[in-house]
Order: structure tokens, then sequence, then C-alpha cells
């Protein structure tokens, strides 16, 4: 594993405001993590990886995923040249000081119909970490360990206490230090640094397809996630007015089902 620093200087000493346009933000920082996870804990063969993007202003920052960014980016921002790919996460989190904002679907792809979009919050200090004397070489640079119980899995992270960024993947932040690695203690979902970039240039994202979404109790989210997988047949019929004949309707249970299956093994186990 590799991590690279492009003019990388003085960087997380300075409080700035972001800077917003609307729902287009510019950021200083782009930091990129590539996730490993296991779509299905009891098959080997599900094992994916994805590009993922942290952008920081100050004390602010969003994280989401590369194809998810890139597909709102040519909506909405058309600064971005691609290739549109799809992602099963179209969260964003956003960090604002202390207060963490998730923007998330309840089901995997944003525009399918049913998915309907919450937002809810939680506290950086929320992450109870548990520093250790253990540090492990990455790339030449001297990480410290620390351990953290979140989302009913425990963590493992490395932090790199010379870089001053107190940010990270997804939504672990308030380490001394940015993180470089971290993983759950089965290694079903790991983030590992790959890339930094800041300088002159300015990065843009946006937040304009999740903006508007209500807020509600972050329980509640994950009550109507799991209702809405474990019921999406019927809550399409009921949507679209369809009633399939018994033997269609369980040809198409079954095959949502083994589709399920591939992202059952959720990051955050509720």
């Amino acid at each position: 594993m590799k991590y690279f620093f492009i003019i990388f200087f003085s960087i997380g000493l300075s409080k700035l405001s972001l800077a917003q346009e609307g729902t287009l933000q510019k950021f200083d920082q782009k930091i990129t993590y590539e996730l490993s996870y296991l779509g299905d804990s009891t098959d080997l063969n599900t094992k994916r990886s994805e590009s993922t993007l942290l952008f920081i202003q100050g004390d602010n920052s969003l994280f989401e995923t590369a194809n998810s960014h890139l597909r709102d980016s040519l909506d909405f921002i058309s600064v971005t040249e691609g290739e549109r790919k799809y992602s099963y996460f179209n969260y964003k989190i956003v960090r604002e000081g202390d207060k963490l904002i998730t923007y998330d679907n309840i089901l995997p792809n944003r525009y399918e119909s049913g998915s309907e979009g919450y937002s809810y919050l939680e506290e950086v200090s929320d992450l109870d970490w548990k520093l250790s004397e253990d540090t492990l070489s990455i790339n030449g640079a001297v990480c410290q360990k620390a351990t953290v119980t979140y989302g009913n899995r425990q963590w493992i992270a490395y932090f790199d206490p010379s870089i001053p960024i107190f940010e990270g993947p997804y939504k672990f932040k308030g380490l001394p230090g940015l993180i470089i690695q971290v993983s759950d203690s089965q290694d079903h979902w790991s983030f590992s640094l790959t890339n930094i970039e800041e300088g002159d240039q300015q990065f843009f994202a946006t937040i304009e397809p999740v903006v508007n979404f209500p807020l509600i109790e972050k329980k509640a989210f994950f009550k109507n996630k799991r209702s809405a997988e474990n019921n999406f047949v019927e809550i399409q019929e009921a949507k679209h007015g369809r009633n399939p004949d018994p033997i269609k309707r369980e040809r198409i249970n079954k095959s949502f089902r083994k589709a399920l299956q591939v992202r059952s093994n959720w990051i955050e186990l509720y």
C-alpha cells in the first residue's frame, strides 16, 4: 500500500469556513482512499473494491465514493469528465466542526423507485477512540494504532501523527493525525489511503441531490432501510399498482433476495 503527497504543507492548522455557492462546495484538499469490502460475509467471492474521496476545507469535510461524486459532478457541476459508473454507496457524509450529518437512501441505488432519502446527525465525539502505543510502518511513515467500537463492529485504525489533519474515511474522525488505514476486526471492510492532493487548485463537490433529505433519528433510518429491503417487492407492487401472479412474484422475490445477499454485509450492523 502506498500513499502519495502532492504539494503538502502547513495543512490543518488554520480553521477556514467552507466556501459555498448554493450547494456547490469548494475544498482545498482531496484525499483518496481505496475501499475494500466483503458484500456477503459468507461468500469470499463477493469481495469488491471502490475508490472513495475525502474533501477537506478547514474543520469541514465531505466523504463520498468516487463513482457517486463523478455522477453528481456530471449532473450538477459540469467540471468533471468521465464515464458514469454505478456505486452501491450513494451516501454523502458531511462534517461541520464536531457535527456529522449523513445523507443516505434506504436502497443502495439513489435513483431506484422507492429509495427514499434521509439524513441523520451524529457527533465526532461518538467515536470513543482508544489510543495504543503500537505502531506500524506504512510506506515509510510511522503510524500509531487506535481502536474503536462503532456500528456494532470493532475497528482498528492507523494514523500518522505527523500529519495534522484530524480526518479519515467514512465517519472515522477525531484522531490526532490523518488516518492512513482503518479496517474492522474481521477485515470485511477496510479503507487505505492512496493519494493526497492539495495546493493552489481547488476541488469542487456538491450536495445538490441530497440537500433536502428530511432529518430523522439514526435508528429510524436503519429500521426503514431494513424494512425497505425485506419488503422490496411488496413496496414496488403497491407503488406501481402491479399484482403479478404468485409464480411470477416468487420468481421476482427469489431474484431480489439473491441480489440482496450480495450486499447484506453492511458496514454498520443494524
